[in-house]
């Protein structure tokens, strides 16, 4: 009797407890299809140094930059504010303190409309305002100061609207064509209030008028639609008996969504939208019994005199609705579902509004919405998509296995789970002490199935428990001080068969080896002493590799450990890692998870090496890895899911964005199903999808150069860029020398998530490698020396890639160090050296001419004394020895002889006084004392000689002169000694700039070179010829010998003659 009630107890409750789970599934899965597009809301704090007070207007420009205007002007980056403040003491200033308006035209200005200071236009390539303001006296100055809306229109004119009516601006001239109302012409503006600017697809503007701050009467505004043709306006208004008009006339907002839909939003209940062709509206009052239908915002509280209206209406990137109310929230309209979420203020609360009151909407290129309120406040709206399912367990999920059936069994910290993944039906196994049989622990680590089919659990706290699937019951194999072979302890993590058919078992007391068929254990401990142990007890990791060889990972003291079965020893890598998770791809490569990072096991050389290059958004904290069916890794970590690709080395990253809690994720509970599906445990559930099944979208933003320092001075950007762009440095960046203490701001433009955007950056020409930027975005140079360099710097979101911009920069040398100077340097002092050596040369010349003018002076001096005393002395005795034997000649015969050659003598002493110094050279001339030695020679030799000249005598310095004849003389006289002639030829040549001497000879020729060359007289000859700076050429053929003198600056003989 007790037997049965027990069976039907726990047939209650097993049923009860699969009744529950069937319940809770319905309501996840319900609940997970119910979150889809969801939104996530951040405060935007402003820094101390900051009051915009109220923001009424934002933007984004060309670049990326955030506009927002209020209490100022301030240029957002994500990272800093820069703001444009009002300074009556500056022109070039912003003109007012409000900024009730900010437009980016295409062309990069910035235009601002004040409230009650007219226009301005900011450069950002100059850093310069331009002012425009109204002027009573001038028709073509703006219309009014109070400035409240701007539009570039398709064709590039310039609107803009104030509380004195509607002006296009020419920009060629500055000048302004006013459009404004006029009581008498139906077809003129219908109000001067102008609030809002509008153009559609059809390049049709619009306009809405009336204040709804009691600026205009009750009745006046009105929404216009203008005609370019006749300069005309068609009017729309409020009619009391038409329910197809307008709620009220103070038109605020006017939008044309995706779908072609006009939307018209006025003060009140004033949602409407627009059929353009019939001039028709259709209203959307709020209804109180319908809330969820569509309309504005309702105010639910309203005080006297506050405005109570749509603010504005905006369609985002999906194609929802997003409609502002001023004092009530914000409506997010769902077109395909026609469903309305209300967003109020939560204050206190985080993620939520602190106020209603939306004033201004945007979208940024990214996704993100941007809202200010009414009372000050700034918030971010990021869209997230939830691409990974999560199951909501109420409990942490530690382990997973499908077994064979397709059941899938969970284990948790309060019980095992199964599931049918089919039919969802499922149930609970919980522990109950009260039954021997059944589980041992509800803190389940562990489900594993062996080849068998036999269930497997591990337990904290209750060792290891085998399921009966028949009965439906668990054995338990317990620790036990009493039997030594059982468990090593009663806390087991992981599980896993190998080959042979032994399950190891991985605890908080180190390995154990047991078989099933003995239920005996071996137990394999860490030993200090012994480094063939395992290298931690805390074993939470087995793997088993396609060659059989099992790994195990240490968690306490770290480090993984490869078995070998033959020595029963373990070898061990990477000392000190936590390991988290191990898997071996299709490859046959291991991968390692730990809270250092992803690490790959390289079989060639036996080592692990680090899986990620060092410039990708790398994991540390990891808590678990698996591998998907195209060999790609999926890892958890504390950011939340990512998926790498190893022969891409891409990372893809799904965190808060994508509905993924990465800070929830249990360590080692990765799990791969047989069909592909992945699993990863967390502390409420767990995360569970199909890798082929998520279309990751890549968010792409710029990277940008925010600004430039150098030495201290910010530069400014270029004023004329190649792309149009007003905030684009000059490229390359020229500098001088001494302006190279740099300093660059960047940042990555990406708003979702500002705070995980990432940036590197490299100085090329500098750097050996990228630097991580740090908070402050900033990159520093000190002392960069001259040269040309880029600097780069690259930014990424948390799952894009990188995005890169450069600036090339030039540091331009010192005038001393330049090129230009350097090559003049030299040539100036190649120049100089050969100006030195021509002019050293020269002054050896002139020194060399001088010693050998010296010389020949001394040897013409010599030679007039000889031929004086020759002639004098010498032919005097002999004259006189000569007459005493004549006067004895008649007293004997004998002496005729003596006195014959004593005569000859005479004569020749005579010929050698006179070719010494020839009495008659300076009045005659070379010429005439040439021909007259020659005629001597020719009287008195056997030799022939023959004397020719030709062209005009140029006589040149009677010194040259007498150096010449020596010269001819000379060669003359060794033509006798050594040619052998039978004749001889002198001529002289007189040409216009020189003179020349030929002596030609028809003796023995051949004459040997250094004969020619080496002969004292030769020598001479040449040392004359030196001085004279003449040119002596020898040619001693088999004919006989020509010797050639060639004397430059001859003059004629007249000018030497005055």
């Amino acid at each position: 009797m007790i037997d049965i009630f027990l069976r039907i107890s726990w047939l209650v409750k097993f049923w009860s407890c699969r009744l529950l789970f069937i319940a809770g599934w319905v309501a996840n899965l319900s609940l997970g299809e119910g979150r889809g597009q969801s939104h996530l809301i951040y405060p935007v704090i402003p820094p101390e140094n900051i009051n915009w007070v109220r923001l009424t207007t934002i933007t984004q420009d060309q670049q990326g930059y955030i506009w927002l205007g209020g209490m100022g002007l301030y240029r957002f980056d994500g990272h800093r504010y820069t703001a444009y403040l009002h300074d009556p003491t500056n022109p070039n200033s912003l003109g007012g303190d409000k900024a009730e308006v900010v437009y980016c035209d295409r062309q990069g200005y910035v235009w601002i409309g004040l409230m009650g200071e007219g226009l301005d236009r900011f450069d950002p390539a100059t850093g310069t305002f331009k002012h425009y303001r109204h002027n009573p006296r001038n028709s073509t100055s703006l219309s009014h100061d109070e400035v409240t809306t701007i539009l570039e229109d398709k064709k590039g004119h310039l609107w803009i609207g104030t509380h004195g009516g509607l002006n296009r601006m020419d920009r060629r001239t500055g000048q302004f064509t006013r459009y404004q109302h006029n009581p008498s012409n139906p077809t003129s503006l219908s109000n001067d209030q102008v609030r809002v600017l509008y153009e559609d697809r059809n390049e049709v503007i619009w306009i809405g008028t009336g204040s709804e701050w009691g600026q205009t009467s009750v009745n006046a505004g009105g929404l216009n639609k203008f005609d370019p043709v006749s300069k005309t306006f068609m009017r729309f208004f409020h009619q009391a008996d038409n329910p197809s008009s307008l709620a009220d006339n103070k038109v605020r907002a006017i939008y044309e969504d995706s779908r072609g839909t006009f939307w018209v939003g006025t003060y009140g209940d004033g949602l409407h939208t627009m059929d353009r062709k019939r001039g028709h509206f259709t209203r959307y009052p709020y209804d109180a019994k319908r809330p969820d239908r569509l309309s504005r915002p309702f105010l639910k509280n309203k005080a006297a005199r506050e405005p109570d209206g749509v603010s504005f209406i905006q369609e985002d990137s999906k194609g929802d609705i997003w409609i502002g109310a001023y004092k009530n929230g914000l409506n997010r309209y769902d077109p395909v579902l026609r469903q309305v979420q209300h967003m109020e203020a939560q204050p206190g609360q985080a993620n939520s509004f602190q106020e209603n009151g939306p004033w201004a909407f945007f979208t940024s290129a990214d996704g993100v919405h941007w809202v200010s309120t009414f009372d000050g406040g700034l918030y971010r709206i990021v869209p997230t998509q939830s691409t990974i399912g999560f199951t909501h367990l109420g409990t942490t999920a530690h382990a997973f296995w499908q077994d064979r059936s397709g059941k899938l069994w969970i284990g948790t910290a309060t019980g095992l789970q199964y599931q049918d993944r089919i039919t969802g039906a499922g149930g609970w196994f919980k522990h109950n002490p009260a039954q021997p049989t059944n589980l041992g622990s509800d803190d389940v680590r562990e489900v594993y199935q062996d080849r068998k089919g036999t269930i497997w659990i591990g337990t904290k706290g209750a060792g290891l428990n085998r399921y009966d699937s028949t009965t439906q019951t668990f054995y338990q194999f317990p620790h036990s001080r009493k039997d030594i072979p059982s468990l090593i302890t009663d806390n087991v993590h992981v599980i896993r068969e190998d080959r042979y058919g032994k399950l190891w078992l991985g605890t908080t007391q180190g390995l154990d080896e047991f078989d099933p068929a003995t239920g005996h254990f071996i137990h394999h401990q860490h030993n200090p002493l012994d480094s063939t142990t395992l290298s931690d007890n805390g074993i939470p990791i087995l793997l088993e590799d396609h060659t059989g060889t099992l790994w195990a990972g240490g968690y306490f003291k770290g480090g993984v450990n490869r078995y070998n079965h033959a020595t029963r020893s373990f070898r061990r890598y990477l000392p000190g890692l936590r390991v988290t998770g191990m898997v071996e791809d299709h490859q046959g490569i291991i991968w390692v998870s730990g809270v250092g990072g992803l690490f790959r096991y390289d079989r060639s050389t036996d080592h692990f090496q680090p899986a990620f290059p060092t410039d990708l958004n790398k994991p540390t904290n990891i808590t678990s890895v698996q591998l998907d069916t195209d060999n790609g890794l999926w890892i958890s970590d504390l950011s939340g899911i990512l998926n790498f690709i190893p022969n891409r080395n891409i990372v893809n990253r799904y965190g808060h964005l994508q509905g993924v809690n990465g800070r929830t994720m249990w360590e080692f509970s990765g799990y791969k199903a047989p069909d592909g599906q992945i699993f990863f445990g967390d502390r409420m559930g767990y995360y569970a999808f199909y890798p082929n099944r998520i279309q990751h979208r890549v968010r792409l933003a710029k990277t940008v150069i925010t600004h430039i320092r150098v030495n201290g001075q910010t530069a400014q950007p270029s004023a004329n860029p190649q792309d149009g762009s007003k905030q684009r440095f000059v490229h390359p960046l020229k500098l001088a020398y001494n302006q190279n203490d740099l300093s660059f701001g960047f940042t990555y433009m990406d708003y979702q998530s500002p705070e995980t955007n990432r940036h590197q950056f490299k100085l090329d020409g500098f750097d050996q490698r990228w630097h991580v930027a740090g908070p402050d975005h900033l990159a520093s140079y000190l002392h960069v020396p001259p040269g040309t360099y880029t600097f780069r710097v690259r930014g990424a979101n948390s799952d894009g890639p990188w995005v890169e911009q450069q600036l090339g920069i030039i540091i331009q040398p010192p005038w001393w160090e330049t090129t230009w100077f350097r090559l003049t340097s030299l040539m100036g002092l190649l120049l100089l050296t050969i100006f030195s050596i021509r002019r050293y040369t020269h002054t050896k010349l002139k020194r060399q001419k001088a010693d050998l003018q010296r010389v020949l002076k001394v040897q013409e001096e010599e030679r007039q004394r000889l031929a004086a005393d020759l002639h004098d002395d010498l032919g005097g005795t002999l004259a006189t020895i000569k007459g005493q034997l004549e006067m004895r000649a008649y007293a004997t015969n004998g002496l005729q002889n003596p006195i014959n050659l004593l005569e000859k003598a005479i004569r020749d002493l005579r010929l050698i006084s006179h070719n010494l110094m020839p009495p008659e050279f300076r009045k005659l001339g070379l010429t005439e004392i040439l021909r007259e030695a020659i005629q001597r020679l020719d009287g008195s030799s056997p030799t022939r000689f023959l004397f020719v000249t030709f062209g005009e005598e140029c006589r040149l310095d009677p010194e040259n002169e007498l150096i010449i004849y020596r010269i001819a003389i000379e060669l003359v006289t060794n033509a006798l000694k050594h040619a052998q002639a039978s004749a001889i030829t002198v001529q002289l040549l007189f040409h216009p700039k020189y003179l020349s001497l030929m002596i030609e000879d028809n003796g023995r020729g051949n004459r040997t070179k250094e004969n020619q060359l080496d002969g004292l007289g030769l020598r001479n000859v040449r040392s004359r010829a030196n001085y004279l700076n003449a040119e002596l050429l020898v040619d001693a053929g088999i004919n006989g010998t020509t010797i050639t003198l060639t004397v430059p600056n001859g003059q004629p003989a007249e000018n030497y003659a005055k």
